[in-house]
């Protein structure tokens, strides 16, 4: 029976073990009790012994004499032992403290593996290739300190950094305007040269007539993911399984919200086409009707407040009707 290398052993444990927290198919090992507030010095503690194991690696492969195949076997040995704990750990998790948080957890153990399994494939390089490769799994070590607190603080994450991406799409599309109008400003007052014709503006007047319009709908967008960000900030909670489900359900919609901005801005380039523009508007306003729905049936809408989701879904509503009018000019 052929032996098997310990290297290769341990690869396709971290392999199974990535495909598992992909899918989130890592077994649930149910703990009587389970303390958020514990789990992560748990998990930490965990991961600690997988940096101790890195500098153990580093410490009999990166200079002679080399380990015989039973001292490197033993030192591989402890590294599985130590990825296999981290997985346990995260195992006890439960899916009732948000798929957010369980996202984030297994985000950074996947990059984690991910490191481990560099470090082991330079193992027989040289000693600067090796101390390398561990250090920035040392950093993927310190990293799992900066996990979210819980689903909450992991939803709040995924908010603000599409929200982000939101804000940049509508200053851009917003600068690209102006220097365009920049641009036609100037070429107004340049003669023709040699009988050759003004260069065509970006947009025509048809088409720039639609910016406004469109810079409307996209600023709605971004004022209510603003405004979502702040009732979560303020109101919510994840105490429960359906309050952490209400905080999951908001977090998805802002996932999906830049491909969305993306599609509808890229329409108001030119060349501008007006089926394409009343397409993605319809399907933007469509979007940002849903994440209203979706704020107004959560524990995180305070109904005592003005109630803005009435407010916004009027102007998403004005502005889309704003810009058919302008489409119809084309």
């Amino acid at each position: 029976m052929a032996q098997v290398d310990p290297v290769e052993d341990l690869k396709a444990t971290l392999q199974e073990m990535c495909a598992q927290l992909r899918d989130d198919q890592v077994p649930y090992e149910f703990i009587e009790g389970f303390s958020l507030e514990d789990f992560r010095p748990k998990l930490v503690k965990a991961v600690q012994k997988i940096g101790l194991n890195a500098k153990r690696i580093c410490v009999h492969f990166s200079a002679p004499p080399i380990p015989t195949p039973a001292e490197a076997a033993a030192v591989i040995a402890c590294m599985k032992k130590a990825c296999i704990d981290v997985l346990a750990v995260f195992a006890e998790l439960p899916r009732s403290q948000g798929r957010t948080l369980r996202r984030d957890v297994s985000g950074h153990l996947k990059e984690l593996y991910d490191a481990v399994m560099d470090l082991v494939s330079v193992i027989n390089s040289e000693s600067d290739r090796c101390l390398q490769v561990a250090g920035k799994l040392w950093e993927k070590c310190h990293g799992i300190e900066r996990i979210s607190k819980d689903n909450k603080e992991a939803v709040r994450g995924v908010l603000s950094t599409h929200y982000d991406f939101i804000q940049d799409a509508v200053n851009e599309l917003r600068e690209s305007m102006e220097e365009n109008e920049a641009l036609a400003l100037d070429l107004q007052h340049m003669p023709a040269r040699n009988g050759l014709n003004q260069p065509r503006f970006t947009w025509s007047l048809q088409e720039r007539a639609l910016l406004n319009p469109g810079i409307g709908l996209a600023n709605t967008f971004r004022i209510t993911m603003r405004k979502v960000i702040a009732a979560v900030d303020i109101y919510g909670r994840c105490i429960n399984r359906q309050e952490n489900e209400e905080l999951d359900k908001i977090a998805d919609l802002f996932r999906v919200s830049s491909s969305f901005m993306d599609d509808f801005v890229t329409t108001l380039y030119p060349p501008v086409t007006a089926a394409a523009v009343q397409e993605y508007g319809a399907t933007l306003k469509a979007h940002v009707l849903k994440m209203l729905d979706a704020t107004r049936d959560s524990h995180f809408h305070n109904t005592d407040e003005e109630d803005w989701v009435n407010f916004l879904e009027h102007a998403i509503e004005h502005n889309y009707q704003n810009l058919l009018s302008r489409i119809d000019d084309l």
